[in-house]
């Protein structure tokens, strides 16, 4: 007399590998949904530092900017992005000495700010090296350079 086995001890030992597998597909798709929404948050977090940038004294400019990197840290809900302000740059590059030179009488300052930020994504649970990239805005600006010499200003007829 023969016995049959049934064909369940097959298709359990081959579930096993395809869970496997199919948990290793879906910790990649959230991975790329994080990434994704992470270079989403750096693009934003560029153009929101460049507008901040533009929209005051040249001098103060960095301090503006990397309050925005901030709140985009403290905002992300991103698991391990991390956002950092990279540089800040004007053109005309001199425009500080500018605007020291239109001290006490003031004067308008015109020109771009270009702002660089970075954001540095490490997948979580997948041992894979730091991703890092940067995003760069720029927009034109132009700040009034206050009249601290006193007085009413000169107005030729």
């Amino acid at each position: 007399m023969k016995y049959w086995r049934g064909s369940g001890g097959s298709a359990l030992a081959e579930l096993g590998p395809a869970l496997i597998v199919a948990t290793m597909v879906l910790l990649a798709i959230f991975g790329m949904i994080e990434l994704i929404n992470g270079v989403k948050i750096n693009d934003s977090a560029a153009a929101e530092a460049v507008r901040v940038v533009a929209a005051g004294d040249p001098i103060s400019a960095y301090s503006r900017a990397q309050i925005v990197v901030d709140h985009a840290n403290q905002q992300s809900t991103a698991w391990g992005s991390t956002f950092k302000l990279v540089s800040i740059t004007f053109n005309p590059a001199n425009i500080i000495a500018q605007e020291a030179a239109m001290v006490p009488n003031g004067g308008m300052l015109t020109g771009n700010a270009t702002v660089v930020t970075q954001l540095t994504f490490s997948p979580v649970g997948s041992g894979m090296a730091p991703v890092t990239i940067n995003s760069q805005k720029s927009c034109p600006f132009s700040y009034n350079v206050p009249n601290t010499a006193g007085g009413v200003p000169v107005v030729s007829q």
